[in-house]
């Protein structure tokens, strides 16, 4: 049976300017350059907006681990609190929940991931040990099904033709069995592999909020952290993985991502990756670097890259749409940013115990 080790990090947040092009005939692999140069969010980004969500007794949570839009509607996930999907309307008000922690038929014991099955309208929970639990939007169940015997799938995202889940090198099997990505049908029959995994099993959970970011044209980017690296995957059609490697003079074993002790010991003598969101047809991310914050932001048609010193305060990256990347934020974050928001939004939260969303736009780059 595998246990996921929960690490935990002290780390202040976030990305991005010194640009350096690799040749086309090296595009997969972009060198990092770090700069001197400093950058604040309001330098990077702007129009920011808070929305309050109006929980009642219901539908307060402990934390956001993931969130998605559909339809208008927010459907967050509390892996730790509630272990369900909460769905709130386009206000923020509190609608119904989706998923159960328990015994019983339609439940789980522990919930790992969700995604949103647009084309039919429906809620997939991933929960251990790499099942599937299948729910109308409005919450009632339909079916479970354990979808593979011999290895563990912890994130799970949705595609024209099926889904795909990632076991995030955090599997304990070996050879055939150990991969890092599975494609099932909108059945949950598999379909494909591919990506084997890295010699070792990592301890460390992945440092991004969501390892599947869609993008406009439907494809995937899955940022691995563990290998500095970014894989494209398109599944619509044949299914195809292509790999680009985010090259770092001084970037950490994966070897240390497989013992905690080690990772937590010696995590200021090296760099590496922790979160990442897909915007506006670039991979924002951040990495440390001997007890500093660097920003980057990657185009990953042209392999061009800007990376920088941040300071100051950064919220987490949940999820994009439409241009405009989401974040789960405190009110004391806000109250110790006020400068960014206005005085109405200051006001409309000070009674709020659960987190907020914040919504912001990438500003637009030289």
């Amino acid at each position: 049976m595998k246990t996921k080790t929960v690490c935990m990090l002290t780390i202040c947040f976030f990305m991005l300017s010194c640009a350096k092009k690799v040749d086309e005939a090296d595009g997969k692999e972009i060198y990092v350059k770090k700069t001197s140069k400093e950058c604040k969010l309001n330098d990077l980004y702007s129009d920011f907006e808070i929305l309050t969500l109006k929980t009642g007794d219901e539908g307060v949570f402990r934390g956001i681990n993931k969130l998605m839009i559909h339809d208008g509607c927010y459907y967050i996930l509390d892996k730790t609190g509630k272990r369900r999907v909460l769905v709130f309307d386009a206000d923020g008000k509190y609608k119904h929940s989706i998923g159960n922690a328990g015994k019983g038929k339609g439940e789980y014991v522990n919930i790992e991931d969700f995604t949103i099955d647009k084309e039919n309208r429906r809620v997939v929970i991933l929960a251990y040990p790499s099942t599937v639990y299948v729910y109308n939007l409005d919450g009632s169940f339909v079916q479970s099904k354990k979808i593979e015997k011999n290895t563990m799938l912890w994130n799970i995202a949705s595609y024209a033709n099926g889904f795909i889940c990632s076991t995030n090198h955090m599997t304990y099997t070996e050879g055939k069995h150990a991969f890092l990505f599975y494609f099932f049908d909108k059945d949950f029959g598999f379909t494909d592999k591919q990506i084997p995994v890295l010699p070792r099993q990592m301890q460390i959970p992945p440092l991004v909020s969501n390892v599947f970011n869609e993008t406009d044209g439907g494809e995937y980017i899955y940022f691995d952290v563990y290998d500095s690296s970014v894989y494209t995957i398109n599944a619509d059609g044949r299914i195809s993985v292509s790999k680009k490697k985010l090259v770092l003079d001084n970037y950490m074993p994966y070897e240390k991502f497989a013992n905690t002790s080690e990772f937590m010991s010696e995590q200021s003598k090296y760099d590496y990756f922790f979160r990442a969101v897909y915007a506006d047809g670039q991979l924002h991310s951040y990495f440390a670097s001997k007890n500093r914050l660097y920003g980057m932001v990657t185009d990953l048609k042209s392999n061009s890259v800007e990376a920088f010193r941040y300071v100051g305060w950064m919220p987490d990256l949940l999820y994009q749409k439409d241009g405009v990347i989401y974040s789960s934020v405190s009110v004391r974050q806000v109250m110790e940013n006020r400068e960014l928001f206005g005085q109405n939004q200051i006001d409309s939260i000070r009674n709020q115990s659960n987190d907020l969303i914040l919504k912001f736009r990438c500003k637009a780059r030289d």
